[in-house]
């Protein structure tokens, strides 16, 4: 036979006529590029990550469920949002980023950016009700957020989604969302950056992603340093040997430091209002780059890293004054009350805190750490400066996360 015939030939003569050699066939098959969530690529991880979310049922995706919520935060906050100018910071944030010019201290470089492009949309309204929907945005984005934070932590969806209702529908919360300030995003930030490190935590998301987060926040507001100390105990924690294992921090530590490189605009744009042939010169004594509202006056005042770091205020917030901070409480309190009925409230977080560390307590460690810091710091402020409770939000956020962890 055929077979027969080519079976006596010399093996060189059977591979030329086949084009291969004639034997057990070996199979060398390529595995997929699966790519690991702790750095091998940010292609193939977002690939990766794209592919699984696909594949699940529409309706039965978180992302589906956080959509929902987006939405109906938007539907919350719209026919509450200023129509206009504000007073204070948010009057100064809305002229300012109209022409990406310098605020106040730390010059606010990434709200001014976004608040840039905002403006210069076909959004309606005037340049400031502009602003206010940049604030709009970045509140609902939290709240979607907050909600895939909660579902992060096990959470059951209904659960999750009147938690969501209950801190969104906060009044110092709802009060941002509805004017131009920089404490929605500051919310954002604590909130995605929280999110992310404890999907790394799980092995669901590299951790370049959560400092990367977490460095936008510290582009954005002082406060977000406060989660410094609860973020690298969070780390030890899950892994003990990170510090020797610099291929995975360094990735990490690069995307935290790449967004303050937006700091850059502040010099920046700082010397282009300054050098306007307009603008030189000076009114009543005022620099006419101040008057007109291009330029901060706190920027003329103080050398460039005093004004990034708001060296100022930040002593305000870090100094350590046991008894001072101690005296602020009473006035916390009445502040939180204001928020929710703190008398209810309180005792039922601190159940779930306790329930949380039992469950899960590298991350009931990180969370008791952050609302310590953050909570100290604004005592601190209070008892300082005073203030109507706008640096008590993270400590709300917290109190609301605790609250939904009852079991």
């Amino acid at each position: 036979s055929e077979n027969l015939r080519m079976s006596n030939r010399p093996e060189h003569l059977r591979t030329a006529i086949l084009g291969r050699a004639i034997g057990p066939r070996v199979h060398s098959k390529r595995q997929p590029a699966t790519l690991g969530t702790r750095g091998r690529g940010v292609s193939g991880w977002v690939h990766t990550r794209a592919t699984a979310i696909a594949r699940r049922p529409w309706l039965d995706r978180e992302d589906t469920w956080a959509l929902v919520v987006f939405l109906a935060c938007l539907v919350l906050y719209w026919p509450t949002l200023s129509p206009s100018v504000v007073g204070a910071d948010g009057g100064e944030l809305q002229l300012v980023s109209q022409v990406l010019g310098v605020a106040h201290p730390t010059g606010y470089p990434l709200f001014l950016l976004l608040g840039w492009g905002f403006s210069h949309l076909p959004l309606g309204g005037d340049v400031a009700f502009r602003l206010t929907l940049l604030c709009m945005f970045a509140t609902a984005a939290a709240m979607s957020t907050f909600f895939l934070l909660l579902r992060e932590l096990d959470v059951d969806r209904l659960v999750a989604a009147l938690s969501v209702f209950l801190l969104a529908s906060a009044p110092r919360l709802w009060m941002h969302a509805a004017a131009a300030e920089v404490y929605s995003l500051s919310v954002l930030f604590i909130l995605l950056g929280s999110w992310l490190l404890l999907r790394w935590g799980r092995g669901k998301t590299p951790l370049w992603a959560a400092t990367l987060a977490l460095g936008f926040g510290l582009t954005h507001h002082v406060s977000i340093r406060l989660l410094g100390p609860a973020v690298l105990v969070y780390l030890l924690l899950v892994n003990p040997r990170l510090p020797l294992q610099p291929r995975r921090w360094l990735p990490a530590l690069g995307t935290l430091l790449l967004p303050l490189t937006l700091y850059g605009l502040v010099p920046l744009r700082a010397a282009h209002y300054s050098a306007l042939p307009g603008l030189l010169g000076d009114v009543l004594g005022i620099p006419k780059v101040v008057a007109a509202g291009y330029v901060s006056p706190s920027y003329l005042t103080s050398g460039l890293l005093e004004f990034v770091l708001a060296t100022g205020s930040s002593s305000d917030f870090f100094s350590v004054n046991l008894a001072a901070g101690l005296a602020a409480v009473p006035q916390y309190l009445e502040l939180a009350l204001h928020q929710a009925p703190l008398v209810i409230v309180g005792p039922l977080a601190l159940l779930g805190l306790v329930s949380m560390v039992r469950r899960r307590p590298r991350a009931g460690i990180y969370f008791a750490l952050a609302y310590l810091f953050t909570t100290w710091a604004a005592l601190r402020y209070l008892a300082i400066v005073g203030e109507d409770g706008d640096h008590f939000i993270p400590a709300h956020v917290f109190t609301v996360l605790w609250l939904s962890l009852i079991h």
